[in-house]
């Protein structure tokens, strides 16, 4: 049907455009289905008029790999937005994790692209072979990716035993299993640590466990604790004076936190710098609290432990 020397048709799947036209209908205003009667031949295109005359044209491929199909979307988003994480525990941990070369990582882009990749995927990865006498590392690395982001501790900062401290980073004794800066509403993406001098003696371990593993596995096996860690806002804080400056940083969120779609997305889990003021609804502590010990105790109980080497 139609006109003069451009006709409508419509050869789409239904997931493309959602406009199923039969002969004699209306098309909608603003745009017309076109193709060219002249030259007798078939467009594998859609091209678009519009009301001040301007054409658009798209081609079938195209229009396919934006379609409304959820296949192809989660294809999509895995190849240009974030690839799949991989969930670990500390069992299969070893299957994961990766090491790379410091100087392959900054001379070689492939080299750089997979490191990553890895991380992305893992949510950790080694560099080894930082030279002893490269003290930034770290911010020439962070400068290849993107850039450094300050807090109150400055944009690099050294962890070691310090007298007056005012985070028990500095401190001698060991740390528990946390998450970094919750206590910021826009938490960094990555944490990178370079190893300088490795402890002497028994200590100086570190430890690792997956924060998307443990979430998921409270979801499928206590749902009500989950339910209550991913609602309940608790009050994060980090007080203190640094290099002669005070500060004092607040933030509200749940220890769980979830995109929109009710997949996880960040996990806050710093057991120090939980402020005493716990500014929700009492009928919920209760419970609040069981399903914390409950986490924690998960946690606790499946680490990665290892040591790092100078020029890691």
């Amino acid at each position: 049907t139609g006109s003069g020397d451009y006709h409508y048709r419509y050869q789409l799947p239904k997931e493309i455009i959602d406009m199923n036209l039969n002969e004699g209908d209306e098309i909608p205003r603003g745009m017309i289905l076109l193709w060219d009667n002249l030259s007798n031949t078939i467009i594998d295109d859609v091209i678009l008029k519009w009301d001040d005359q301007h054409m658009s044209k798209f081609s079938i491929e195209w229009l396919k790999q934006r379609s409304f199909r959820r296949e192809n979307q989660v294809k999509y988003l895995e190849e240009n937005y974030r690839p799949s994480k991989i969930a670990w525990n500390s069992t299969t941990v070893t299957n994961i994790i990766k090491y790379y070369n410091y100087e392959e990582v900054m001379k070689s882009e492939l080299t750089l692209y997979n490191w990553m990749v890895d991380l992305a995927t893992n949510g950790v990865v080694f560099i080894k072979g930082i030279p002893h006498d490269e003290m930034h590392a770290c911010e020439k690395l962070a400068n290849k990716i993107g850039y450094l982001r300050k807090t109150h501790y400055g944009e690099e900062f050294e962890i070691a035993n310090k007298p007056l401290i005012s985070n028990l980073v500095y401190s001698s004794g060991a740390l528990q299993l946390h998450t970094d800066l919750s206590y910021y509403e826009h938490t960094f993406g990555t944490t990178m640590l370079h190893c300088i001098s490795e402890a002497d003696g028994n200590g100086g371990f570190s430890l690792l466990s997956d924060g998307l593993y443990h979430v998921e596995k409270l979801r499928k096996e206590n749902k009500a604790a989950f339910d209550i860690l991913s609602k309940v806002e608790v009050n994060w804080f980090d007080k203190g004076v640094h290099q002669g400056y005070d500060f004092h940083s607040i933030f509200r969120c749940p220890i769980i936190r979830l995109d929109v779609n009710g997949n996880f997305d960040k996990l806050y889990l710093t057991v120090t710098q939980r402020d005493s003021y716990f500014s929700s609804d009492s009928k919920d502590i209760k419970e609040w609290y069981k399903a914390f010990k409950h986490l924690l105790n998960n946690f606790n109980a499946d680490t990665f432990k290892f040591k790092l080497k100078s020029g890691k």
